[in-house]
């Protein structure tokens, strides 16, 4: 197993999943699309499950180039179907190799079958950017070259249980910065 099987599709994704039915015209998943500032919506039967999905390029091509009225248009006249999936703990790599091979930039992602979040070429482009910068620093430190400080990492902390994209390592827990400051005050006092 390589280094790069290790990284799964849930440090990747987008989550939470932002869904529409198939009745949602074109007008609507434009707006939602917009507002969310996304490039794709899950198109979700009575019961939950994908079936399929909107992208931009969907809207763009099968509706606007086509000259149709937006508030007619249908998600399930539309939308890609049926949807690729991949598992939350799957490799990254085959999340990224069935992207190639079927030329999508989409994936839903499934936790024992439920939708629980989206994987976009974006996304992979962005972690594998992230994974670049991680090499070239490491080879600097191999080197003897001086590297910057980390920024900190991304995650949740583990005190407050906040998204944060500043966590740093204090006395063995991630803390974010707010909480950070919070414990070097009260070590002050």
């Amino acid at each position: 197993m390589s280094e790069y099987d290790k990284i799964k599709v849930r440090d990747a994704m987008s989550s939470p999943v932002i869904v529409i039915n198939r009745d949602s015209t074109a007008q609507e998943m434009a707006g939602i699309m917009g507002k969310s500032k996304i490039g794709s919506l899950v198109v979700i039967d009575k019961e939950g499950k994908p079936v399929g999905i909107v992208t931009d390029s969907d809207l763009k091509e099968k509706v606007v180039a086509a000259g149709l009225k937006a508030s007619d248009v249908k998600a399930a006249d539309i939308m890609s179907s049926p949807i690729l999936t991949v598992g939350l703990d799957d490799a990254l790599e085959v999340a990224s190799d069935l992207m190639g091979k079927r030329n999508v930039k989409h994936l839903a992602v499934l936790k024992r079958g439920k939708l629980i979040g989206v994987l976009s070429s974006k996304d992979v482009a962005i972690i594998t950017g992230n994974l670049l910068s991680i090499i070239a620093e490491k080879k600097g430190i191999y080197e003897g070259k001086v590297v910057r400080e980390s920024a900190g990492l991304v995650g949740n902390c583990d005190r407050c249980d906040t998204w944060s994209t500043l966590l740093k390592q204090v006395d063995g827990n991630f803390l974010c910065e707010e909480c950070r400051s919070e414990l070097e005050s009260k070590r002050s006092e």
